[in-house]
């Protein structure tokens, strides 16, 4: 799980900021590990935990509205979490 949370959070850097992969992969991490907000926001770039509470509402609220994106999402945090 670590290579993965790693992996995520290095390419999250590279990806802009505002895009919803970011914020699925903040989501999935908040849900799949045991790390607190604050952490989260520290390894996607440096975001305060704010942001972080922010992403999981506007992901959440994207999941209900696009069966695609959260058919995608299940399969990140299955990816996280082996």
């Amino acid at each position: 799980m670590v290579a993965s949370t790693t992996l995520l959070e290095s390419a999250a850097r590279s990806i802009d900021p505002d895009s919803e992969i970011v914020w699925a992969g903040i989501l999935a991490v908040a849900e799949v590990t045991s790390r607190s907000l604050p952490e989260i926001g520290r390894k996607f770039g440096g975001r305060d935990h704010t942001t972080v509470m922010h992403a999981v509402k506007k992901i959440e609220e994207l999941k209900l509205s696009d069966v695609n994106f959260n058919e995608d999402l299940e399969l990140l945090k299955r990816l996280i979490d082996s």
